[in-house]
């Protein structure tokens, strides 16, 4: 198909689509999946169009660096969440594992909180060093409780260079 021809054929069935579902079709993407010669009348073409649309937002940051994961939010992960889905404990485990608390992380607070009419269980780290709280460092991860799945991570987290600070 010729890409002026694709480009036409994309921009019908966006509009198609669009007004099938109520949508102003900013968000709709549409990939053809097939054309072919209509096998009852040649003067036809079948063109199969495959709609794909964002499920979800999903933001990360990364240092820019180091490559480390400063943080992650998946929204559609957090549809639903509500208290006394999953065990509290088994949300813990989770959200253990997603923030792989380094040497110095001590968890501060683990439960549910309200976030947006939800119900969601959080864990947070703060990071402390010879006993001494690290302001601002620290971990946080949030979880449906619904699911048990992980759907958001917070991490600002340095490591002491003792050798460099002024003493």
């Amino acid at each position: 198909m010729s890409d002026q021809r694709d480009a036409a054929v994309r921009a019908v069935a966006v509009r198609f689509v669009a007004a099938r579902c109520g949508s102003g079709g900013d968000d709709l993407r549409v990939r053809i999946a097939s054309d072919e010669v209509d096998q009852t009348d040649p003067t036809l073409r079948r063109v199969r169009v495959v709609q794909e649309r964002p499920m979800s937002a999903y933001l990360a940051r990364y240092n820019a660096r180091t490559g480390e994961p400063l943080g992650w939010f998946f929204d559609r992960l957090m549809v639903g969440s509500e208290r006394g889905g999953v065990p509290p404990s088994e949300c813990l485990l989770e959200a253990i594992e997603v923030a792989q608390p380094p040497e110095g992380a001590v968890l501060e607070h683990h439960g549910y909180e309200d976030l947006g009419g939800s119900a969601v269980f959080v864990a947070r780290w703060r990071h402390e060093h010879e006993g001494v709280v690290v302001e601002h460092d620290g971990i946080e991860v949030r979880v449906n409780g619904r699911t048990g799945k992980a759907f958001a991570l917070h991490r600002r987290w340095h490591e002491i260079d003792e050798a460099s600070t002024d003493r």
